[in-house]
């Protein structure tokens, strides 16, 4: 699925600009620290954006390490917008290693503060969200990505090229599949589905019973990971992708709706999908956060009408700030807190914005009359019979 999926962050304060106002690298600097809480001094990333001046001559925004490998913070670079426009908790902000979903919300959200200092920015009330919600830490420990060893028997491209990658939707699904495993099947349940279209038709079926060795899989796959541990991940991802249809190819595509009947069929978890159309912002979040409350990650998406969309995970809660953690499926590059709230218009990614939720395992539970000697006792639980 092509990588295009704008995130939007929270307003962080109550006030009202009567006049919108650059912000220099000085001040920048100073809203950064002051978000790392003055433990660090942060180390200005000199990007293109970070470079490319504005009406005012200074940069649409900034990017700031906050130390090496312990992630980085977004500056506006003009008060019409949130001054924070994001973090992350680990890693370093480096252009040839994070998501190309990333990198173009980020030049997307340039292009927003240009506009609006080109056109005049107007005064924003900024508001900050009033709720007893509590942080919640993300809940998926896995960091896997779409290519090897994660597609190592995903179909052959049509142009000799290699094998397709698992796609945005597996491999965000896959991650919350391996997050329930110790409640799931331990084998495949059904024949996956072989189908000819996309790029790299699907040629080859995983039969029922194909065991899915969960005590193989790792939390993060490299180049010396044992082959056994590769091929447990990899036919996860395959009969994850190809159950719920995937259009393979080297951008392999799907729909999280499809999820709901991989998830029921092959993994005995309920799930359901449903749009944000129609409901309200704060109801939109009510329901994601009820979600993480119970321990239940969620496959995320967004759509643009014409560049294609993506889907990632959210498994998280940043109570402060009113942010979702986001799980982008790149092997952990980028992950962090991000908002689902789309004031802005999502940067035009707010077509069929959707989540494949409620995703757990099914309850099993017995009713009826057990008889013993002369006795009938009535039960009305979960048993285990031997």
């Amino acid at each position: 699925m092509k990588k295009h999926f704008w995130l939007y962050w929270t307003f962080l304060t109550t006030s009202v600009c009567a006049w919108a106002d650059p912000i220099d690298l000085t001040k920048a600097r100073e809203i950064a620290q002051a978000y790392m809480e003055g433990n660090h001094i942060p180390e200005v990333v000199e990007t293109p954006v970070s470079k490319r001046g504005t009406r005012s001559g200074h940069s649409p925004l900034y990017i700031f390490n906050r130390g090496v490998g312990k992630g980085f913070v977004i500056v506006s670079g003009d008060d019409c917008l949130p001054s924070v426009l994001g973090y992350t908790e680990q890693g370093d902000f480096n252009a040839q290693t994070l998501p190309p979903t990333l990198l173009e919300w980020i030049e997307g959200y340039s292009r927003i503060i240009q506009d609006a200092q080109a056109q005049g920015a107007k005064p924003r009330v900024l508001k900050r969200a009033v709720s007893d919600k509590e942080s919640i830490r993300p809940l998926v420990s896995a960091h896997w990505a779409q290519g090897a060893p994660y597609n190592n028997l995903c179909p052959f491209l049509n142009n000799g090229g290699g094998r397709a990658v698992t796609g945005c939707v597996a491999t965000a699904a896959a991650q919350v599949i391996y997050y329930w495993r110790k409640e799931l099947p331990d084998r495949t349940q059904y024949d996956t589905p072989t189908y000819g279209y996309g790029d790299a038709p699907v040629t080859e079926s995983i039969p029922a019973g194909t065991p899915l060795q969960w005590e193989l899989m790792q939390d993060s796959y490299d180049g010396s990971t044992p082959e056994d541990m590769n091929t447990a991940v990899a036919t996860l991802m395959s009969v994850t992708g190809t159950s719920t249809w995937l259009t393979y190819g080297s951008s392999t595509s799907g729909q999280i709706s499809d999820l709901v009947n991989t998830f029921s069929g092959q993994f005995h978890l309920n799930s359901r999908c449903t749009y944000k159309s129609g409901i309200s912002q704060s109801e939109w979040e009510d329901m994601i956060y009820d979600d993480l409350a119970k321990g239940w990650p969620i496959v995320y998406s967004g759509v643009h009408p014409t560049q294609g969309g993506h889907a990632v995970v959210v498994d998280g809660y940043d109570a402060t700030n009113n942010l979702f953690h986001f799980n982008f499926g790149w092997g952990g590059g980028g992950d962090g807190y991000f908002t689902v709230d789309d004031q802005t218009g999502m940067n035009g990614h707010n077509t069929w914005q959707g989540m494949t939720h409620t995703i757990h395992p099914y309850d099993y539970a017995l009713e009826g009359k057990i008889r013993t000697e002369a006795m009938q006792t009535r039960m009305k639980n979960a048993i285990e019979v031997e």
